[in-house]
């Protein structure tokens, strides 16, 4: 009789199978490169065009009104911001299809007013760039009023709100190379209102917004914030991770002031550890790009091809950290004269 022939599946050995395993290993680590970079490139596109949206909302409240709007609205008394403190990105939303928002604010009140409080946190992700990982909110110490006191006064039992949360952002804009509370040479400062013929340089040769990343410091859509202190944030800059911080109240520089006491007396200076109100919401360009670290009214982004603006006639570009400082203040002027070339 013949015997069947008995058929063995033949299986991988350990070495072919830790082979097989270091191939999949080499590709993986191969296409998640290529795909961070085709992420980051959408992110890029993304931002650019969320900046064009801002730019074209600005456009269409200068053709409607006859002049760019604020960089924010606020009185000065005795060298203190009384408010009310909404600035451009408030009063351009009824162009970004955020018309019954705009609706819904009491204009004449502090965003910080119990009256907007529901405002206060509502993000808005037409001002948020896609590659910035901050959160859902920036954490703000209240200003000491009657309604929040000292906190020295927990001990006689009044209450005290002490810190409050705000709705981020990504952009914020220019004041030019003046201080952000003081009358600028851009086009947004201060209770401004430019006008097409007041921008000497040429509206594309002019910056409008920027993006200002998460790690150089707090932005919000709302405006300026009366008697609150613009702080670090807790992000380090791309490339630089657990990185040592200086101590909040030790100046970089001695020739800087320290901060002071009463944060509704800031001085103008906007220091690396302390920023006047106006911070929230407004950048004055006293720093090139690749300063480490940014003041807190600094530029900045998280994108790798560069940071994104937009210019006043409406068109985005990306400037890398090559940028010299010395073109970066030319643009953030409306009328300096200045013979400067964006490329």
């Amino acid at each position: 009789m013949l015997r069947p022939t008995t058929l063995r599946a033949r299986a991988f050995t350990l070495i072919e199978l830790l082979l097989v395993v270091a191939i999949i290993a080499l590709l993986v680590g191969l296409l998640i490169p290529a795909v961070q970079k085709v992420r980051e490139r959408a992110n890029q596109l993304s931002c650019q065009s969320k900046l064009g949206n801002v730019g074209l909302a600005l456009i269409q409240f200068a053709d409607a009104n006859g002049s760019l709007p604020s960089g924010f609205r606020s009185k000065l008394e005795n060298g203190v911001e009384t408010g009310p403190g909404w600035g451009w990105a408030s009063e351009v939303l009824p162009w970004l299809d955020q018309d019954p928002l705009s609706r819904s604010i009491d204009f004449s009140a502090s965003p910080l007013d119990e009256k907007n409080e529901a405002w206060r946190k509502k993000r808005l992700p037409i001002f948020l760039c896609p590659s910035d990982p901050v959160g859902d909110g920036w954490e703000i110490e209240l200003p000491i009023t009657e309604k929040n006191p000292d906190p020295m006064a927990e001990e006689l039992g009044i209450p005290y709100p002490g810190q409050s949360e705000i709705a981020p952002a990504s952009y914020v804009g220019l004041s030019g190379t003046t201080p952000v509370d003081q009358p600028g040479n851009g086009l947004l400062f201060r209770n401004s209102r430019v006008k097409k013929r007041d921008i000497e340089d040429g509206e594309s040769q002019t910056l409008l917004v920027s993006e200002r990343a998460s790690w150089v410091g707090m932005a919000v859509w709302h405006g300026m914030l009366p008697g609150v202190v613009a702080k670090p944030t807790k992000s380090s800059p791309p490339g630089l991770y657990n990185q040592p911080k200086p101590m909040e109240d030790e100046p970089l520089d001695p020739d800087q002031p320290a901060p002071m006491e009463d944060p509704k007396k800031m001085p103008a200076k906007t220091t690396p550890f302390r920023g006047h109100p106006a911070s929230f919401t407004l950048s004055s360009v006293t720093q090139a790009l690749e300063a480490r670290p940014q003041n807190l009214d600094g530029l900045g982004t998280w994108h790798t091809a560069g940071m994104n603006a937009v210019f006043a006639d409406g068109h985005v570009q990306a400037f890398t950290e090559k940028t010299t400082l010395a073109v970066l203040q030319a643009l953030a002027t409306r009328s300096g004269g200045e013979v400067a070339s964006p490329d």
